[in-house]
């Protein structure tokens, strides 16, 4: 009897990574951030997704808003609504934010689709579904005070002020051993050719008729074909887009003069801000003879680039000077703006960058450089440098020069983004 081994070519055919999902739907009052476990069965419905949560490999968070608000408002209502779960998670399941992955949008268009689709008794529930189906947010917004508004605010909209969470797990599917199997071949053969035997490799010059040479060998061992399947993701693909910044700043080389300074900047599209700084001072500096006692305002309208280098912003500026002023610097004179009443005024262009001050991925806080040089025509009078001291005369020049310069503490105050989803 000969046995035969076979293996069987099924060996990484089942390789690869098997992703399995629990879903969750949780909800929020009117206008709150804030996660209320309490709040429609919240707390059970997570625990509904049962023990094994907390091995998930990752959770996805999507939040979102009814449309009642402004888009801005909702947006950061949806925002801070996905980092309260996430929060939740970190805290009571011990969630690491390495595993939590964190997705707003100002309206969740599918699950109103889903809505409106179940119900029937939508006053004007066609005209919806083409809203729904433009996604056109302004023109729902413009439905307000109709019937349908009325009856979607009341029935439909408290569902929308929700977030969907979804448990993701990794199921590795390794590969199998090679099978063998035993197949029993019973062919009658001589004795003395049971055994494989070489094959001898005669010349045919040496062959006679009646030699002949015969050997067999029989040998089978296919290589196992290892196959990965690759696992597609399907369903909605998020793309992102910044549309504003807001931040507050404060310039540090004003300090040492006495001169405490309070900013604001508005980044209303993604290359283009302006910013608004104002500064204030009624001191002198240590002593009478010395001050620097200014009521100023520095407009400015930026266009933004960027850097590889330090994750830096560049931006190139074009700034205004607006301010009255009373100014000794220990000399003989003091200079202030004429009658008190002639304020220094000018502008020019300056260029300059930002800098996050920490290394985290997404600070606050960051460092900002600008340098500026334009024109100023001033007219101040002249006085004596003494308390009281009389007027001497005035004068009016134009002045060319560097009139920006600026060592800004910068904080991030609020962020807009518009988020949307396309299907792939």
């Amino acid at each position: 009897m000969i046995l035969l081994l076979v293996f069987l070519p099924t060996a990484g055919l089942f390789a690869g990574t098997l992703v399995h999902r629990d879903t969750v739907r949780v909800y929020f009052r009117q206008g709150k951030a804030n996660f209320d476990p309490s709040f429609e069965d919240n707390a059970a419905r997570i625990r509904a997704v049962g023990s094994h949560m907390s091995g998930a490999d990752r959770v996805r968070i999507l939040a979102s808003a009814s449309p009642e608000g402004s888009r801005s408002l909702n947006a950061d209502l949806a925002n801070r609504r996905a980092k309260s779960i996430a929060a939740f998670l970190h805290k009571n399941y011990e969630f690491q934010s390495s595993r939590l992955q964190t997705r707003y949008t100002e309206l969740d268009w599918a699950n109103f689709e889903e809505l409106v689709d179940a119900d029937e008794s939508i006053p004007s529930r066609d005209k919806v579904k083409a809203i729904i189906a433009r996604k056109d947010l302004m023109a729902l917004k413009r439905m307000q005070g109709t019937a349908s508004w009325n009856y979607m605010y009341k029935n439909l909209f408290p569902s929308l002020r929700s977030t969907f969470l979804v448990f993701e797990y990794d199921i590795e599917l390794k590969e199998p051993e090679p099978v063998k199997v035993k197949a029993a071949v019973e062919p009658w053969v001589p004795e003395f050719l049971a055994a494989p035997v070489a094959l001898i490799d005669i010349p045919s010059s040496r062959m006679t008729g009646s030699a002949v040479a015969v050997a067999q060998t029989i040998e089978t061992a296919p290589s196992p074909i290892s196959t990965v399947l690759p696992v597609e993701e399907k369903g909605e693909v998020y793309w992102r887009m910044r549309i504003s910044d807001r931040y507050l700043k404060t310039n540090l080389l004003f300090y040492p003069l006495l001169l405490p300074s309070i900013g604001y900047e508005y980044r209303f599209a993604n290359k283009i801000s302006a910013s608004f700084l104002a500064y204030y001072s009624a001191l002198d500096w240590f002593t009478s003879d010395t001050k620097f006692r200014v009521l100023g305002i520095q407009p400015e309208l930026r266009l933004w680039t960027k850097s590889l280098m330090f994750r830096s912003e560049w931006f190139f500026g074009l700034h205004g000077n607006f301010g009255w002023y009373n100014i000794a610097l220990g000399g003989d004179y003091r200079y202030q703006d004429h009658q008190q009443g002639t304020p220094a005024y000018g502008g020019g262009l300056n260029i300059g960058c930002r800098v996050p001050l920490f290394l985290k991925e997404d600070t606050r806080w960051g460092i900002e450089f600008s340098l500026g040089a334009g024109y100023m025509p001033l007219w101040y009078d002249i006085y004596y440098n003494v308390p009281n001291g009389r007027l001497m005369g005035d004068k009016q020049i134009v002045y060319f020069g560097i009139d920006q310069a600026s060592i800004n503490l910068t904080y991030r105050i609020g962020r807009t983004e518009i988020k949307g989803r396309k299907r792939r």
